[in-house]
């Protein structure tokens, strides 16, 4: 990703942040930019929230498929963060 696309992404997760967070969003808890990371390729270190429960095709693979309840539920709820 080039860097004024990245900067947007921090961004959006820092005025998420300020407006108290989401539930369905992993958090942006802190971040860093090391020597020369405005735009010279440095290096960005980003402290997220610790997210559990495992890989959600991994639930897919052991439980099947998600039923047509579930999967709009799913979707209500990932809508609901735009």
């Amino acid at each position: 990703t080039d860097d004024a696309a990245f900067r947007r992404e921090i961004g959006a997760l820092l005025h998420l942040r300020g407006a108290g967070g989401h539930p369905n969003v992993c958090g942006l808890r802190e971040h860093f930019e090391g020597d020369g990371a405005a735009g010279a390729g440095g290096d960005y270190c980003l402290v997220l929230d610790l997210v559990s429960g495992g890989e959600m095709f991994d639930h897919l693979i052991g439980s099947g498929p998600y039923s047509e309840a579930d999967a709009a539920r799913l979707m209500r709820e990932g809508a609901r963060v735009l």
